[in-house]
C-alpha cells in the first residue's frame, strides 16, 4: 500500500521517477481522459502547481485534483490531507472520469426517451455529432429498423424544433411507425449521478 507524503511520492504514484515532479502536472493530465489537473499545497503555504515547488523532498499538506468539463461550466475537484493513501486517490481518479464524461454528454449532446409501442422507455438515444442509441432491453428483432428510423428523424430539424426545450408532455412527443408499430421520441435532461 502506497502513501503520499511528499511530491516524489505522489510523482512515483503516476509512474513518474521522483526527480521528475516537474512533469507531473503533464502526466496527470495526459494520463485521464478527463485532463485532470493537480495542485499540491506545503505545511503552511499557498496552493500551486508542483512543478513551483523546490524539489521531490518536499512534504505536502494537501493534493488537490479535479478537472473542467469542456462545453459546461462544471468543474470537479477534491482535496486531500497528506498523508493519504495512494488507493483513495485512484478511487477520485476514477470517479472523476465518470462524473466530467457524464457531464459532458450532458451538455453537448441532445437526449432523448425511446418508447415502445406499448409505452415503456425501452432506449436512450444522445444525438450530437453522431446519434447513438442506448437499449435497456432486447426489445424487438427490428432493432435496426427503429434506430433507422431514429437516426432519420433526428436528421430533419423540423422534428427537433417540435420537440422543444425540455418537453415533458405527450403533446410534445413525435411519434413514428415501425412497420405497423407505433413509437415515440421525447426530449429529456439526464442527471449527472454525483
Amino acid at each position: 500500500m502506497q502513501t503520499i507524503a511528499t511530491l516524489g511520492d505522489l510523482c512515483e504514484w503516476l509512474g513518474l521517477a521522483p526527480e521528475d515532479y516537474k512533469r507531473l502536472s503533464k502526466a496527470i493530465y495526459k494520463g485521464t481522459d478527463c485532463g485532470a489537473w493537480v495542485r499540491v499545497r506545503e505545511e503552511g503555504g499557498d496552493w500551486q502547481s508542483p512543478e513551483d515547488l523546490s524539489g521531490p523532498e518536499v512534504d505536502l499538506e494537501m493534493v488537490q485534483i479535479g478537472s473542467i468539463v469542456e462545453g459546461s461550466d462544471a468543474e470537479f475537484d477534491m482535496e486531500y490531507g497528506c498523508p493519504v493513501d495512494a488507493s483513495v486517490l485512484d478511487e477520485w481518479l476514477e470517479e472523476l472520469e465518470s462524473l466530467t464524461s457524464q457531464e459532458w454528454d450532458r451538455a453537448n449532446n441532445e437526449h432523448f426517451l425511446l418508447r415502445d409501442p406499448e409505452g415503456h422507455n425501452v432506449a436512450v438515444v444522445n444525438h450530437g455529432d453522431k446519434t447513438k442509441v442506448h437499449w435497456f432491453c432486447d426489445v424487438t428483432p427490428a432493432i435496426g429498423r427503429v434506430e433507422g428510423m431514429v437516426k432519420g428523424l433526428l436528421r430533419r430539424e423540423e422534428h427537433l424544433e417540435h420537440l422543444g426545450n425540455g418537453a415533458t408532455t405527450e403533446k410534445d412527443d413525435v411519434p413514428f411507425d415501425v412497420g405497423k408499430s407505433k413509437w415515440v421520441l421525447r426530449r429529456y435532461e439526464p442527471e449527472v449521478e454525483l
